[in-house]
């Protein structure tokens, strides 16, 4: 799957090998539909606390971006381009990997923050990917309660022989997943 890094070229400039700077990323992320990236997936590095997600996620479904897969990454001052060069190869990696996402997937947040300018506008969700039980694979049958053992929020619980998920309790950590 062809995956594309781009990075907002405001200031303070981020400087990461193989990317694609776009100027005005984190303001305005509808920017992304003028650069014609031939890409599946995104990666984007993004100011930290300078963006809105929803409209992130909104700009994204506009060029036809499946919002759930794209990987963001917060930059922050005190990172150096080597320690980014190596999130974005596992970023990448995760994006590249993505199957795509269904209803089950999403789990919609309103946004906490109010800006001058949400106070005149309904709030946007926001949706997290949320991971799904895969009965397939799910090895809860023969024993295994990896996922309930490694969850921070209780999300997952083991009953009779099945493992059952509770979407609301979830704040997509990851440690199911890995």
């Amino acid at each position: 799957m062809n995956v594309a890094v781009v990075v907002c070229a405001d200031e303070p400039h981020i400087e990461v090998e193989g990317t694609v700077a776009v100027s005005g990323l984190c303001a305005s992320p509808a920017a992304i539909a003028n650069e014609k990236l031939d890409a599946e997936q995104f990666v984007m590095v993004l100011h930290e606390k300078r963006y809105d997600l929803a409209f992130v996620q909104m700009a994204l479904r506009s060029v036809g971006v499946d919002p759930l897969g794209t990987q963001i990454l917060e930059a922050s001052r005190t990172q150096t381009s080597s320690d980014l060069g190596l999130t974005l190869d596992g970023l990448r990696a995760r994006a590249a990997a993505y199957a795509g996402s269904e209803p089950e997937h999403a789990k919609p947040v309103l946004g906490s923050a109010v800006t001058r300018r949400g106070l005149f506008r309904p709030p946007q969700p926001v949706y997290l990917a949320a991971p799904m039980i895969d009965g397939e694979v799910c090895a809860a049958a023969d024993g295994c309660r990896a996922c309930v053992e490694v969850c921070p929020q209780d999300a997952y619980r083991w009953h009779q022989g099945r493992v059952h998920f509770n979407k609301d309790a979830c704040l997509p950590c990851g440690r199911c997943v890995t």
